[in-house]
């Protein structure tokens, strides 16, 4: 049920917009969800609905320890329902933690919490909201999962209880030492946001695309021709050159592509953007300024995730989550941060893309689940700002076996800098 209202409000959000191709992906998975719902995973064991439909709670316990791969992943957490629907917390519990995410189990951890608060037990009530709130922020990471809107009332409710309740230690300590580096993050992107940039460089873009893969055909751009030299099935590589110039002055920004080469053959001179499978790259440079900008911005909550060290010196792995899911979606995955402040890597999450709910349901359709990598970094370092040297763009889904196939992958790199002018506004300050 949740699975078809977020359809329906994806296909009531674009509306009458341009993008026909992803109302068309929508309503295919719509009608798909409802004429073969049992072939889904997501639906489960026939076998474990009806005997549950029967009141056979023991029988379908058994059935689902039977079960393997998807179909036992996804029937636990029926049987998890139908306990929690009973009120029998610790039972549902055990039964989702032995299936995929579903917020069910965040609701079990949620309602033994207000039990432990009725009765006056304030460690207990903040372990079991802690642990409920760490299910929320599986649900967001997980690629398995497609997050519904109407649990963000609820996150952002016990998130607010557990606040007052003083939040876990742990977390109290990870924000302090995160404090000071979000600072620094933020200045360094305000820096960048305002300081005046020209310069130009070459960018190689190498497309390759699996176009017998099942997948390929729910990954592309609306509009564009089959990508691939050929366009026929199977296995189409792409190499394309460009002269790519990006003159930025007072917020505003200019891109420019001059396309040189083309699969090894002279292009001649012709603007053009950058689409490449499903994706539309815009201002890349300036990714890590939706993300820090703000320092610590309202829109996400911080992790800290590790702490390392190479030959340049200390670097941080922070974790960006939403607080709140919004349409278009917030970007948000995991950054790698120097100790000045300076973003030097950002994986973005899957559910930072426009269309990842069609293509979770199309990849569930599939018995697939995506594995799906969005890698940008930030190498070439000129007078204190990072520039994209590698952009790493990959669409893999996994089997029921674990065995991986790769619909499309796009690697970009960027090279022969050529610096006119980068100018920094240092009077900046550090936000408070």
């Amino acid at each position: 049920m949740i699975v078809k209202k977020t359809l329906k409000r994806r296909i009531a959000e674009i509306g009458n917009r341009a993008d026909r191709h992803e109302q068309k992906v929508l309503l295919l998975a719509l009608i798909c969800l409802c004429l073969f719902g049992t072939a889904l995973p997501a639906q489960g064991d026939a076998r474990v609905k009806k005997l549950l439909r029967q009141g056979k709670m023991e029988a379908a316990q058994v059935r689902c320890s039977q079960l393997q791969g998807f179909a036992a992943a996804w029937s636990w957490p029926l049987l998890g329902d139908r306990y929690l629907q009973m009120g029998i917390l610790g039972a549902a519990i055990d039964c989702y933690q032995r299936g995929v995410p579903v917020v069910g189990l965040a609701r079990s951890w949620s309602q033994l919490a207000e039990s432990s608060l009725n009765r006056g037990d304030m460690k207990p009530a903040l372990e079991r909201y802690t642990n409920a709130l760490r299910v929320y922020e599986t649900l967001i990471r997980d690629d398995r999962c497609i997050w519904d809107p109407e649990w963000n009332g609820e996150r952002l409710a016990m998130r607010e209880k557990w606040l007052q309740l003083g939040g876990d230690e742990a977390t109290r300590r990870e924000q302090e030492k995160l404090r000071p580096l979000l600072r620094l993050a933020a200045a360094y992107c305000r820096r960048r946001e305002e300081s005046f940039l020209d310069f130009i460089c070459e960018e190689e873009v190498v497309e390759t695309i699996d176009r017998s893969h099942p997948l390929t055909d729910v990954m592309q751009v609306p509009g564009l021709p089959s990508s691939g030299s050929g366009g026929g099935r199977g296995l189409n590589r792409k190499r394309t050159l460009y002269d790519y110039r990006l003159v930025s002055e007072s917020g505003k920004t200019n891109e420019a592509r001059i396309l040189l080469r083309k699969s090894g053959e002279s292009a001649g001179l012709e603007l053009t953007d950058l689409t490449v499978s499903h994706y539309r790259l815009r201002n890349m440079i300036y990714s890590p300024i939706e993300l820090f900008a703000a320092g610590q911005n309202p829109s996400y909550e911080y992790h800290l995730l590790a702490e390392r060290s190479d030959e340049a010196g200390p670097i941080f792995v922070v974790e960006i989550l939403p607080l709140q899911f919004v349409t278009p979606p917030l970007s948000f995955g995991k950054a790698w941060l120097r100790q000045d402040g300076r973003v030097e890597r950002i994986e973005l999450n899957f559910k930072s893309i426009q269309n990842y709910e069609a293509i979770t349901l199309a990849a569930q359709k599939h018995k697939r689940i995506p594995v799906i990598s969005f890698i940008v970094i930030f190498g070439k370092v000129y007078r204190g700002i990072g520039f994209p040297s590698v952009i790493h763009l990959r669409d893999a889904f996994l089997d029921e076996s674990g065995r991986e196939s790769l619909a499309a992958d796009i690697a970009i790199t960027y090279d022969q800098f050529r610096f006119f002018k980068v100018e920094m506004r240092e009077e900046i300050r550090e936000p408070e």
